[in-house]
């Protein structure tokens, strides 16, 4: 009988949809449950003042081993709107109290999620917002707070620039050094209409600043026409605005919009602007929205060299991702790349495209209307890119930063909606995914940002919720969680094993499991053996299915899977065992299983350790394909063909009550003598050995070969239990 299991994508895609249900069903609150002990909930406070907040925009910024983190907070009952800031002095393994930074009605406090509030250089912090005066946005005032301790403390709120009868939006800030520049929209709403890109500018810290202008767009059309702001670049003495104009009246009321780049060279004391969109056949302009409810860089820069992407039409009248470079900083623009062209009923999902670059090298990435994120590198400063590469099948708001470990930039992390895919070699590799949230477990993680340092970590801060009963009577609203990922584990210490606990409860489920990105060392597409000492526990989830099916050792591949390792329910219990152990591939000529199927063999004691084990052979002719206890071959069968693959991450737990050690991965399938002698020690040496995991307080791949494990529910380090040294059970001594 073929076992299959839900894949990640499908059991993603169902639980949107079972979300989606209970949202019009049930009562949202705050705050969330703990789901996952690698994240931290930077939002949630006490229950009871949380209830009816949703937290979003969260940014971050890490300098040293401080890590700085904002985001706005949204409180219906009474209708409130909120900034908070809060860091961490320990590259993020503790967090100090949260600093309200302003609080005020939520008509009156510009809460957008797609704007930029954080800067961070060195010890200084600086947070600019936008405040609305009472009861509207005709009046306003651009606001800024600034720390000079590292964020200990923040100085008052001081107003920078306030209109009345005009209306302020679309903030964003950034520096270089003690260079500070904040960047907004004003449009005014009475007499002659018109939009402009203000700029305020501090050459003191933010001690002072002065204010200039970055680009006019005059119209007199309020009903019609308009100009946004969506980006903003400091970098040297340059100072480089992006912005949009649109008329509604325009090429014969179809409607017109433009994108253009406003450049300083002067620390923003005077800008020139430059038209970066082309004209369709007809002489028509057609830009899309900058920014699709998520800040994503839109501009990089660097020397004298500057690059901006947009989504606009072509001279076809065809949707594109367009980049468009300056080797003069700006003064001037060489004709445009079309990144990505549609094509059928794959649309761009304008506003999500993204850039970030260092040294010659450049990152592009963008999202389509069916929810793929794309990606493409130039190695040469944006004058030319390689192929198209899909990064995700099922992904929103991609985001792009350069390995902080990356002294010439030819390494950067490619992330979206907690998850996360390494470009290295100039993006010419591209690794396997890698799981950083939970997972398989009824919930939504939304938009995100995040930050690569040099000790090879990387930093993320996302909106997210989950389905809680008991603290929100159904699905919780938004909090504010971050998760610090080591793209290197640390090394071994002590003597531990990797404990695994998983239970199925209606969208509440917890699945325990370390998983490995997908790569060619575990793909096993040739002779593989894979063994693992396990002490299973009482109760935990299976895969759904009335044989209780549980994979101790798996790699999901379409509704099946490449390999698996684990137990299944007995059809015979003569020991009053419930499980005996079973494995399964799935090769181009199908699915092959073998386990000791009614006989009295096989059986795998709960709370005692056993060592299973499987082989197989392509070419080794009949029972080619073998199963082992304790050393011992317990059933086997002829299979044929090559295990196939379908970039799923290979993965420890999820299903069952499992304490695990020493797991092993070969590309060639053992002898039972070579089996025994693996048997018997932990070290991760040999011919053959593609990935090797002793659980030693680390999911390390002590093989050096980088297949890192990375932990995902509430899996937690525990004293390794054997006698001696990798010492077998009584019972595989009694048998030899």
């Amino acid at each position: 009988m073929r076992r299959s299991i839900i894949p990640f994508g499908m059991h993603l895609v169902r639980c949107i949809a079972m979300l989606g249900v209970l949202l019009c069903c049930t009562t949202a609150e705050a705050r969330n449950p703990d789901v996952s002990s690698w994240m931290v909930n930077l939002s949630s406070g006490s229950s009871s003042t949380d209830t009816n907040n949703r937290n979003g925009a969260p940014e971050i910024a890490v300098v040293g081993d401080t890590v700085h983190a904002v985001w706005v907070t949204y409180q219906s009952d009474p209708y409130i709107g909120q900034i908070w800031y809060r860091r961490s002095l320990d590259g993020g393994a503790t967090w100090q109290a949260r600093i309200k930074i302003v609080e005020a009605p939520a008509n009156e406090l510009d809460i957008t999620e797609y704007v930029k509030r954080l800067h961070v250089v060195g010890t200084s912090v600086h947070i600019a917002y936008i405040g609305h005066s009472s009861g509207g946005t005709w009046a306003g005032t651009v606001y800024y707070r600034r720390s000079t301790d590292n964020g200990a403390s923040f100085g008052s709120a001081q107003s920078l620039f306030s209109a009345t009868y005009l209306s302020l939006s679309h903030s964003y800030i950034n520096g270089n050094g003690s260079k500070v520049t904040i960047a907004f929209r004003l449009s005014s709403s009475s007499g002659y209409k018109r939009d402009s890109g203000e700029v305020l500018r501090s050459t003191d810290n933010g001690a002072t600043f002065t204010q200039t202008q970055c680009f006019l767009y005059d119209h007199n059309d309020p009903a019609y026409a308009g100009a946004a702001v969506y980006d903003l670049q400091h970098v040297g003495d340059n100072v480089y605005v992006m912005y949009g104009t649109s008329n509604g009246r325009g090429c014969s009321y179809e409607g017109e919009s433009k994108m253009y780049l406003a450049s300083s060279t002067n620390n923003g004391a005077t800008f020139a602007s430059q038209l970066l969109s082309i004209p369709q056949s007809n002489g028509c302009y057609k830009a899309y929205g900058g920014q699709d409810g998520h800040y994503a860089s839109k501009i990089a820069a660097l020397n004298n060299t500057v690059s901006a992407t947009w989504a606009g039409t072509n001279t076809n009248s065809e949707r594109c991702v367009f980049l468009r470079k300056s080797t003069n900083n700006g003064a001037s623009f060489l004709d445009p790349l079309t990144l990505y062209n549609q094509t059928g009923n794959s649309t761009i999902q304008a506003g999500q495209e993204t850039i970030r670059g260092k040294g010659n090298y450049l990152y592009a990435m963008w999202n389509t209307s069916d929810a793929k994120s794309m990606f493409r590198t130039s190695s040469n400063q944006g004058t030319s890119f390689g192929a198209t590469t899909e990064a995700t099948a099922g992904g929103w708001w991609p985001i792009v930063a350069v390995d902080g470990n990356s002294s010439d930039g030819s390494k950067a992390q490619l992330f979206w909606q907690g998850t996360l895919r390494t470009a290295s070699n100039g993006g010419a590799n591209l690794s396997g995914t890698s799981l950083l949230f939970p997972f398989w477990r009824t919930g939504w993680v939304q938009r995100a940002q995040i930050a690569s340092t040099t000790d090879e970590a990387l930093h993320y801060v996302m909106s997210a919720k989950f389905y809680s009963s008991s603290l929100c009577g159904g699905n919780c609203n938004e909090d504010i969680f971050y998760r610090r990922h080591a793209l290197t584990p640390p090394n071994p210490t002590g003597r531990t094993c990797l404990r695994l606990r998983s239970e199925t409860v209606s969208f509440e489920s917890r699945y325990d499991n370390m998983h490995v990105p997908d790569s060619a060392d575990v793909n096993m597409p040739g002779a593989f053996s894979i063994g693992l000492w396990v002490k299973p526990a009482a109760g935990g989830a299976d895969t759904g299915y009335t044989n209780q099916y549980r994979p101790v050792v798996s790699k999901p591949q379409g509704i099946g899977y490449s390999y698996a390792l684990g137990t299944i329910l007995s059809l015979a219990n003569p020991q009053g065992q419930d499980h005996t152990i079973t494995a399964e591939i799935t090769t181009a000529a199908g699915t092959f299983v073998v386990n000791p199927g009614g006989s009295n063999q096989g059986y795998v004691p709960t709370d005692q350790w056993s060592h299973l084990a499987m082989t197989y052979n392509p070419t080794g002719g009949a029972n080619n394909f073998r199963l082992y206890l304790n050393g011992n071959q317990i059933a086997a069968t002829t299979a044929t063909g090559t295990v196939i693959a379908d970039g799923n991450p290979m993965q420890a737990g999820r299903y069952g009550n499992w304490d695990i050690d020493d797991l092993h991965l070969w590309n060639k399938a053992l002898t039972r003598e070579e089996l025994l002698a693996d048997m018997r020690t932990a070290a991760c040496t040999g011919t053959g050995l593609q990935a090797c995991y002793n659980f030693n307080n680390t999911t390390k791949d002590i093989t050096g070969r980088g297949n890192h494990g990375i932990l995902m529910f509430q899996e937690r380090y525990v004293a390794e239990t054997r006698i001696g040294t990798h010492v077998p059970p009584l019972m595989y001594l009694l048998l030899q």
